[in-house]
C-alpha cells in the first residue's frame, strides 16, 4: 500500500480513457474518468486534477512523464474502454493503469469486464481500488442498487452522461446549450427518480438558464431538482454545489451559498467548482483576499479550466491589476483559444488598459471555427461591450438578428446595434418591444438586480430616462441587500449609460465617480475611450474624473 502524505495533499490526474477509434462512446469513458474523479477527491489528503485539465490531455500524444510534469501531479491513472458490440446488452472492456513517473512506472493495473448496465458501479469499484492503494478513503457508492431494474439503471446513467457533456463542452453555459442538456437530464431521471447526481445537474443546469433568461417555471424547476438532490443525498458535494448556485443565482442569497460552498468543501476540499462557488460568495460580501485564495487554489487544481481561469481574471480586473489579469487571460486562451468568456475578459482587460486596437486584434485573432456571428452576440450582451466590435463584426450580427427577431435577446440586440449606429429612433423602437417583457420579469422578480439592469436598460433606449435610472438604482440596492455589493460598480456603469443617454450629465458623471472609486471593472483609460460617453467630453467635472491621477 503507497501512503498518502498526511501533511501535502498529493496530487493525482485521472486522465480520459481511451476508446480507440470508437468516438461515440467518449462521453463513457468520460462518464467512467469523472466517477472516479469525484470519488477520489472525498478525501483532503489527494489532490485530484479536474476534469478540464484531465481532458485537455485526450488524444494526447504526450508521454505520462510529460504529463505528470506539466500537471505537477505524483500519479496518473490511464486507461481504456471498449466494448464487444454495440447492443444494449454489450460488454465492456475496462483497462486502469495508475502509474507513478517518480519511482519508475506502473503502480498498479486492473482489468474490468461488465455489462453496460454495470457501468456506474464498474467506476465505483475502480475508484475505490485506487483509494486503498493510496491509503485513502473515497464516498459510498451514489449507484447503488436502488429498487429499480439494472437495465433502467444503465440508461438513466447513459442519459446524464449524454447532458453532462454538452453542459461541460467548453465551460461556457449559454442558453442554447443547456436548453439542448435538460432534456437528457429529464431522460435519466424518468428511468430512474432516485438518481441524485442527475437531479444535481437539473438543479444547476435550470439555474443557470434562469441567469440569461429569469422565469418562474425556470426557478419551480431548479429548486425542486435540488430539493430531490439534498433529500436523496444531503451531504453529496454535488448536491451542495446545486445549493450554491441556485442560492446565488435566483434566490440572491449569498449567505446561504456561501454556506452550501463551505459545507461542500467539507466533503470534498480540493473540488474546483466548489472552490469558485465559495470564492463568488467570499467576494460578493466584499472579502477579496478570501476570495483570491479560492480562486487561486481552483486555478491550481484545474489549471486548464476556463472557468477557473475567467474568475481569476475577474478578480485582478476588479483590483484593477491588469498585468496580472492580461497574462492570466494569455494563459487560459492558450488553454482553450475556442472560449468565450475567456477572450471577452482579454478584451475587457485590455479596454481598462486604454488599448482599443489590441482588444479588437483580440477578438480578430479567434481562431477559426469560433462563429463569428455568435462571438460578437457574445459582445454585445456581456457588459456592454458591443462598441468593441469593428464595423465588420457589427455588420455580421445585423445581418444575423434581422432573420431571427424572435425572442427578447434578439429584439434588445438589435436596440443595442442601433444606438451604436446612432439611430436613436430605431433603437427606441426596438426597445419599446423589450420593456413589457422586462417589466415583468422585474414584477416577477424584483430582488432580482440583474433583471432591473436589463429593464434599466431598454427603458434608456426606449427614451424612459427618469424611470431607467430608478430602476438600476433599485438594482445597487437590491446588490446591497444580499450581497452581491461586488457587482456594484458594473450596475454604476449601466447607470451612467443610461443617464448619458437621457442628457442627465451630472447623474451619469457622480455614478462613474463612485465605480471608480471601489473594487469593480471600470477604469479611467476605459472611460476615455469608450464612444458612449463622448457627449460628456467638454465636460470640466468628466474632464477632471478621467484625467490620469
Amino acid at each position: 500500500m503507497i501512503r498518502a502524505r498526511s501533511q501535502t495533499p498529493v496530487r493525482i490526474a485521472v486522465l480520459p480513457l481511451d476508446v480507440g477509434g470508437d468516438t461515440a462512446d467518449e462521453y463513457l469513458a468520460e462518464g467512467v474518468s469523472d466517477a472516479i474523479r469525484s470519488q477520489l477527491a472525498s478525501d483532503s489528503r489527494l489532490e485530484v486534477i479536474g476534469r478540464a485539465s484531465s481532458d485537455a490531455y485526450q488524444h494526447s500524444e504526450k508521454s505520462v512523464d510529460s504529463i505528470a510534469a506539466e500537471l505537477r501531479v505524483t500519479y496518473v491513472a490511464t486507461g481504456r474502454l471498449s466494448r464487444s458490440d454495440s447492443s444494449v446488452n454489450a460488454s465492456l472492456r475496462l483497462e486502469l493503469e495508475l502509474r507513478q513517473p517518480e519511482s519508475g512506472g506502473r503502480v498498479f493495473s486492473k482489468l474490468l469486464t461488465v455489462p453496460v448496465r454495470d457501468l456506474g458501479s464498474a467506476s465505483d469499484s475502480l475508484a475505490n481500488l485506487v483509494a486503498s492503494l493510496l491509503g485513502t478513503r473515497s464516498t459510498p457508492s451514489l449507484m447503488a442498487a436502488r429498487g429499480i431494474t439494472a437495465d433502467s439503471r444503465a440508461r438513466a446513467y447513459d442519459a446524464f452522461l449524454r447532458g453532462e457533456m454538452i453542459t461541460d463542452h467548453d465551460g461556457t453555459w449559454e442558453a442554447a446549450r443547456l436548453q439542448k442538456a435538460i432534456p437528457y437530464f429529464a431522460e435519466a431521471l424518468r428511468e430512474d427518480s432516485l438518481f441524485v447526481p442527475a437531479w444535481a445537474a437539473m438543479a444547476r443546469a435550470e439555474a443557470a438558464l434562469f441567469n440569461s433568461s429569469p422565469t418562474l417555471s425556470t426557478s419551480s424547476a431548479a429548486h425542486r431538482a435540488l430539493l430531490r438532490s439534498q433529500t436523496l443525498a444531503p451531504t453529496w458535494p454535488g448536491s451542495l454545489l446545486a445549493a450554491s448556485v441556485v442560492a446565488h443565482t435566483i434566490d440572491n442569497d449569498n449567505q446561504l451559498a456561501l454556506a452550501s460552498a463551505k459545507g461542500g468543501l467539507a466533503y470534498a476540499p480540493h473540488d474546483a467548482d466548489l472552490l469558485i462557488a465559495a470564492a463568488d460568495g467570499e467576494r460578493s460580501f466584499g472579502r477579496w483576499q478570501a476570495a483570491f485564495s479560492l480562486y487561486h487554489e481552483a486555478v491550481n487544481v484545474d489549471p486548464r479550466s476556463p472557468r477557473a481561469s475567467m474568475k481569476l481574471i475577474e478578480w485582478y480586473i476588479w483590483q484593477r491589476d491588469y498585468r496580472k489579469a492580461l497574462a492570466e487571460a494569455n494563459r487560459g486562451l492558450a488553454f482553450a483559444p475556442k472560449n468565450l468568456d475567456l477572450r471577452l475578459h482579454k478584451v475587457m482587460t485590455q479596454v481598462d488598459m486604454g488599448d482599443l486596437a489590441a482588444a479588437r486584434t483580440t477578438i480578430a485573432e479567434a481562431p477559426t471555427g469560433v462563429d463569428r456571428a455568435r462571438m460578437a452576440g457574445f459582445f454585445v450582451n456581456f457588459y456592454d461591450m458591443g462598441w468593441v466590435l469593428d464595423d465588420s463584426l457589427k455588420a455580421v450580427l445585423l445581418n444575423a438578428q434581422t432573420s431571427q427577431k424572435d425572442s427578447a435577446t434578439d429584439w434588445s440586440m438589435l436596440a443595442n446595434l442601433a444606438m451604436m449606429r446612432g439611430d436613436t429612433v430605431q433603437a427606441r423602437a426596438f426597445a419599446l418591444r423589450m420593456v413589457k417583457i422586462d417589466a415583468a420579469e422585474a414584477a416577477e422578480f424584483p430582488s432580482n438586480a440583474q433583471s432591473l439592469l436589463y429593464l434599466c436598460f431598454d427603458l434608456a433606449f426606449a427614451g424612459e430616462t427618469d424611470t431607467a435610472i430608478r430602476a438600476c438604482r433599485k438594482a445597487i440596492i437590491e446588490e446591497r441587500r444580499f450581497g452581491g455589493a461586488y457587482q456594484e460598480g458594473a450596475s454604476l456603469y449601466y447607470l451612467a449609460r443610461v443617464a448619458t443617454i437621457g442628457g442627465r450629465n451630472e447623474v451619469a458623471i457622480a455614478a462613474l465617480d463612485t465605480a471608480l472609486s471601489i473594487p469593480s471593472n471600470v477604469s479611467r483609460d476605459a472611460i476615455r475611450i469608450n464612444p458612449n460617453f463622448a457627449s460628456l467630453r467638454t465636460n470640466a467635472k468628466f474632464r477632471a474624473l478621467i484625467a490620469n491621477h
